[in-house]
């Protein structure tokens, strides 16, 4: 992406999930995070995660665990344990800086919050405010922040030249209940690859170019963002490698109703699913075939008592592990009609829909060039630690860094 010649931004993220992610040689050396990978500014961001472990609430934990929860300003390690109290405040302010800063020419900003993950939390000004308890306070807290945003697009009076797009990464987490969201009628949810932890709400605002009120049926994936990105900016990508992505400007552009007047064109991309380096599933146009598939909750509440989770879990976290199941042949669904994933298709009378999704699969797996695991390979001295060896600081974040 450093090829790319115009501002990119980078507030918050959930890169990786193991310490290999940020750090290469050193314990500080920072060598995988965003500011050495093309993003030209880089403010508050979370490059572990936001872990049910940094829990200050003491609803699940006692008290926040260090090693796992540490906050950076670019690369500079300014906080670990980290505070929620000012956390989205903090990403809000450094993305509005740097909206101010390049309000004259293409910028791409990336702006990932913390919310709506464990664990749950929100800024005082917002605790309590929702009758759906703590997850509710940490959406309007969400739903302030990019309120916030939009604001400041229109009264720099750059909004009728600025995309926005809204979308979330995964469905919600189905095993702890009342702090894991909903995914209505989709089976599933996080860390599966039945449409409840696959299929996301998401939202495109660009006044007068973007017609409001209109409603998609086109399949795409966040991987288009870039593609999306790069066309608006007139950039032109590398041609020395593949992209997964498309661009969304042709869809975007198109005026389709609210309520659909007849019956939509399916959509003929495909899409692929993995856990680790496991295909799972494949998405055809309307039909989606599963080759594996992970083994659904059946009991809630036997980890959240009166709908408050104890621990954090997932029914089937192990790409490998006994709770995933095989299907061959594949088990083959139609989402349009049958969004929840409840009713199996006959391989007979669908061989031709399986024969193309083979076809496809078989392509797609020829042209794959394996890549190195990010997050086997784990060291305990790349374990990022400010004031060793207590791993415990709250430093003020230099703001020419």
């Amino acid at each position: 992406m450093a090829s790319i010649s115009f501002p990119l931004s980078f507030v918050d993220v959930d890169q990786c999930h193991c310490f290999t992610g940020i750090n290469e040689f050193l314990p500080g050396d920072g060598r995988h995070l965003p500011h050495h990978h093309g993003f030209d500014f880089v403010g508050t961001n979370l490059p572990f995660t936001n872990h049910w472990a940094c829990d200050e609430s003491k609803v699940h934990m006692a008290h926040p665990n260090p090693m796992k929860c540490f906050l950076y300003w670019n690369t500079t390690l300014v906080q670990q344990p980290f505070r929620h109290d000012n956390l989205t405040a903090s990403f809000l302010q450094d993305s509005i800086a740097f909206i101010h800063n390049n309000k004259d020419r293409p910028f791409f900003l990336y702006f990932s919050f913390a919310h709506m993950h464990t664990d749950m939390f929100s800024a005082p000004r917002f605790r309590e405010t929702s009758r759906r308890g703590r997850y509710g306070d940490g959406l309007r807290e969400l739903d302030w922040a990019v309120g916030e945003v939009l604001k400041t697009l229109v009264s720099l009076q750059i909004q009728h030249r600025t995309l926005m797009i809204f979308l979330s990464d995964h469905g919600g987490h189905l095993e702890i209940c009342t702090e894991g969201g909903s995914n209505g009628i989709l089976k599933g949810g996080k860390a599966s690859t039945w449409d409840g932890g696959l299929r996301v709400p998401a939202i495109a605002w660009w006044p007068g170019v973007v017609a409001p009120g209109q409603v998609s049926q086109h399949l795409v994936s966040s991987m288009d963002v870039f593609q999306t990105a790069a066309e608006l900016a007139g950039a032109t990508p590398p041609k020395d490698r593949i992209y997964d992505g498309k661009s969304l400007v042709p869809i975007l552009l198109q005026k389709t109703s609210a309520v659909p007047t007849g019956k939509p064109t399916p959509s003929l991309r495909t899409l692929f699913h993995y856990c680790s380096d496991r295909l799972m599933a494949v998405r055809q146009g309307e039909y989606k075939a599963h080759f594996y598939s992970m083994e659904l909750p059946t009991n809630y509440s036997e980890h959240c008592p009166g709908g408050v989770p104890k621990v954090e879990y997932f029914t089937s976290f192990d790409c490998y592990g006994p709770h995933i199941t095989r299907h061959d042949p594949p088990l083959l669904f139609n989402i349009a009609r049958d969004p929840g994933e409840l009713y199996p298709l006959s391989v007979e009378e669908y061989d031709d829909i399986i024969t193309e999704i083979l076809a496809a699969k078989a392509q797609h797996q020829a042209h794959l060039m394996p890549g190195k695991a990010q997050c086997k390979e784990t060291s305990t001295t790349l374990q990022p630690c400010c004031n060793p060896p207590f791993c415990y600081c709250n430093y003020k974040p230099d703001g020419n860094r």
